[in-house]
């Protein structure tokens, strides 16, 4: 009886799965990268807005109010973060409103206001 030599390869079903394999491990990385991104953004600017909250609290302590003019402007004291933005909507002597955004991905803004010192997605009223 003669024996049949067989082919050296992989057939064209074993390519396949190994190929979608790789394609939707490639998937899952790429979707979980963009969500670590967009954590990362959020966390930078509501650490950005404690900053600029404590800088305000502490020039209120020590000034009777708030920063005022047109526009307000945050205390010196308060030093900027390079990955997120704080911009001080308004204010008065008693009350104020902040703006945080990302520089990474414009689509993460935060606002805080002195009624509320946590983070809130709406803008100020």
């Amino acid at each position: 009886m003669k024996m049949l030599r067989h082919a050296k390869g992989f057939t064209v079903v074993e390519l396949l799965v190994v190929i979608t394999i790789i394609v939707g491990l490639s998937l899952l990385t790429i979707f979980a990268i963009g969500s670590w991104r967009t954590r990362t953004a959020n966390t930078e600017v509501k650490t950005a807005l404690a900053a600029a909250t404590t800088a305000l609290k502490d020039y209120k302590n020590f000034n009777d109010g708030y920063p005022t003019g047109s526009p307000p402007t945050l205390p010196s004291s308060f030093e900027p973060m390079t990955n997120a933005t704080v911009t001080y909507i308004s204010g008065t002597a008693s009350t104020y409103c902040l703006r945080g955004t990302s520089t990474a991905i414009t689509t993460v803004i935060w606002y805080v206001t002195q009624a509320s010192a946590t983070p809130q997605t709406t803008a100020c009223t």
